[in-house]
């Protein structure tokens, strides 16, 4: 099963702008959410693929998206 798959839209709508750089803060911003709600967003991802940091899930996000889609 891949990342992809383990997440919701929102998810990887978060996961999207973390891996480009974006803060928890500018991610809340940018999606009108509470940074409680893009840090309950991201610990939701880590339980869901079993990833046990943000840098982790983010590194096998960007990989996956690269290669599955040549782009984020």
């Amino acid at each position: 099963m891949t990342i992809m798959s383990r997440l919701t839209n929102r998810q990887k709508e978060v996961m999207s702008q973390i891996v480009t750089g974006a803060t928890q803060k500018q991610v809340a911003r940018e999606l009108q959410l509470s940074p409680n709600t893009i840090r309950n967003y991201l610990s939701n991802a880590r339980k869901a693929t079993g990833c046990q940091s943000t840098l982790e899930l983010a590194v096998k996000f960007y990989v996956e998206a690269v290669r599955v889609d040549g782009q984020l």
